[in-house]
């Protein structure tokens, strides 16, 4: 079995899916060994074109490497990649980088591929999954790497492991089913506060959760990845607010706490805005890896989960 390192590249539609599809795809082929981080880098070389997400994936392969790399092309062209013009924008980009067998240079295949030591989006996933890797004679990927230190490369918090968050979902389930819970135990524990300022906290958390829910439609889901296919929406509460769902959910729980006087239950308010100020942390972070133009909608929509406020 011979040791590969396939390196990925996207910067069309949803980038960071079109590595998981890639990922998924060499999953079929061979066993896979290591995955670095995701890093964000400038297009290098071609046309005017968006920023890429780059990753190296190791794999233990059985297969020849003329085998393995058309089966890798065949892995592109099912994301759509059409090869019109050189070093133009792609879907998804898989080349052999480097393996552990004598060097190759046949028509279509060079291993070790002849730019991977020059250009620093290969070289620093590369010498994250395998250090020695050979680029060149005589020069591994750690020792390239050097030469290379001054171009730009962003590592990301995005994963090539794809999880809906489903963690997010239990924790939320279980701090929603406590505050129900203590609001009915603890009922009669405040008194001092207003019945007139929990109906006005609640209808305002009410008021800003179903339009939001009606703005999101098809986009709606409860975990923290986003719908796939889905699109950024702005409108709404969603022009006030990134998350107002969230924001409805806070206000409408600490209105009812309020109204039924429950200490208890007031107390699961600042823990559950918690765990939603990081759930939409991690929310957005996985839209700017579908849609790089969430972050324009992010620097004008400057709160996160109440309007005017947090």
């Amino acid at each position: 079995m011979s040791r590969v390192a396939i390196a990925l590249g996207s910067n069309v539609g949803d980038r960071l899916a079109q590595l998981r599809h890639g990922i998924a795809g060499i999953a079929g082929l061979a066993r896979i060994v290591a995955t670095s981080h995701v890093y964000e880098t400038a297009p290098v070389g071609g046309p005017e074109q968006g920023p890429y997400l780059n990753a190296v994936v190791l794999v233990g392969a059985d297969l020849a490497l003329a085998n393995l790399l058309e089966r890798l092309l065949a892995i592109e062209e099912a994301t759509g990649r059409q090869r019109r013009e050189k070093w133009g924008p792609r879907t998804l980009d898989l080349d052999i980088v480097a393996w552990d067998g004598p060097a190759i240079d046949q028509p279509g295949l060079t291993v070790p591929h002849p730019r991977a030591i020059e250009r620093r989006f290969v070289l620093e996933p590369l010498a994250e999954v395998w250090p020695e890797a050979p680029v060149a004679p005589g020069v591994t990927a750690l020792q390239a790497l050097a030469a290379v230190a001054g171009q730009e490369v962003a590592l990301t918090e995005y994963h090539l492991a794809e999880s809906k968050g489903r963690g997010w979902v239990y924790v939320q389930t279980t701090l929603l089913a406590l505050f129900v819970a203590l609001l009915v135990v603890g009922a009669s524990s405040l008194r001092a506060l207003s019945t007139l300022l929990g109906v006005v906290l609640a209808l305002s958390g009410g008021a800003l959760l179903v339009p939001a829910v009606r703005s999101l439609g098809s986009n709606l889901t409860p975990f923290p990845r986003p719908v796939t296919g889905g699109t950024v929406t702005t409108s709404g509460p969603y022009r006030l607010v990134r998350h107002p769902i969230y924001g409805g959910l806070i206000l409408g729980c600490l209105g009812l706490g309020v109204l039924f006087r429950s200490v208890p239950a007031l107390m699961v308010v600042p823990v559950l805005t918690t765990l939603f100020w990081f759930k939409a942390k991690e929310e957005e972070r996985r839209m700017l890896a579908m849609h790089p133009e969430y972050q324009a909608y992010r620097q004008t929509v400057r709160h996160r989960l109440l309007p005017w406020m947090i």
